[in-house]
This record gives structure tokens, sequence and C-alpha cells, in this order.
């Protein structure tokens, strides 16, 4: 199948308005919940850059509600699509074995991440380093 580049580009503007809108609202709940949480945002700042079990659902949670709302905005109000579109068939289409699925799931991340620190001898560390030195080695990865 042969697309024009007008089509491309438009796909990848929409993909580009998606993550931005993702990622800004990811951010901003973020720093709300945790400004809530600890009482302001000097002190969230520093409770954030703190890697915790707390501070990486908060961020899961953040991004999952984040991705939900971008959905809406771009692909539901900002492209018109409908639900089928988005490949959505409703809680019939798999039922329980999708929620047992996304429990089991969550539950085997948080007993492997538990016990990576309590049997592996792993331990949680904070963010060190720039914002170019992390994009660097994520580049080299």
């Amino acid at each position: 199948m042969v697309t024009s580049w007008k089509s491309t580009a438009k796909a990848v503007g929409w993909a580009v308005v998606f993550l931005v809108t993702a990622f800004a609202v990811a951010l901003s709940v973020t720093w709300l919940v945790a400004a809530a949480l600890i009482g302001g945002l000097e002190p969230a700042a520093d409770w954030l850059r703190v890697l915790g079990p707390a501070q990486i659902t908060l961020q899961g949670v953040a991004m999952t509600l984040a991705g939900l709302l971008a959905t809406y905005l771009v692909g539901i109000r900002g492209l018109g699509l409908d639900l089928e579109s988005l490949r959505w068939r409703g809680p019939d289409w798999a039922g329980r074995g999708v929620q047992w699925g996304l429990v089991l799931g969550a539950g085997a991340a948080a007993l492997t991440l538990l016990s990576a620190v309590a049997v592996g001898n792993a331990r949680w560390v904070g963010d060190e380093g720039t914002a170019l030195q992390f994009v660097t080695q994520g580049l080299k990865t």
C-alpha cells in the first residue's frame, strides 16, 4: 500500500501530539499528587528523586491515566475516531481473562521487584547525572 507524504506527515504529527499530551498530563498529575501527599512542590521534588515503590506506582498510575486521557482527546475528540476504530471491543470481548491477566501480571512484577531487593542483593538507587547523559546512555542501548 502506497501512502502520500502528506498522509504520513499527518500520522506522525498526530502521534507527536498524542505523546506530548500524555507526557505533559503524566508529569502534571505526578507533580500535583506528590505535592498534595508530601506537602508542597519542593518536598515533592525531593521525594520524587528517591526511587522506591511508591514513586514507581505513582508514575505508573499517572502514565496510565494520561494515556487514557490522551487517547480520548487526540483519538476521539481530535480525530473523530470511535471506540471500534481504537480497537475497543468492550468488556464482554475478553471478560475476566484480561482482568485476571492484569492482576497476575502486576502481582508478578511487584513480587519480582521485591524479591530482587530482598534476596538478589538489588537496591533502590536514585538518579544521577544530567538529562543529556541519560539520553546519551539510552541511545547507547
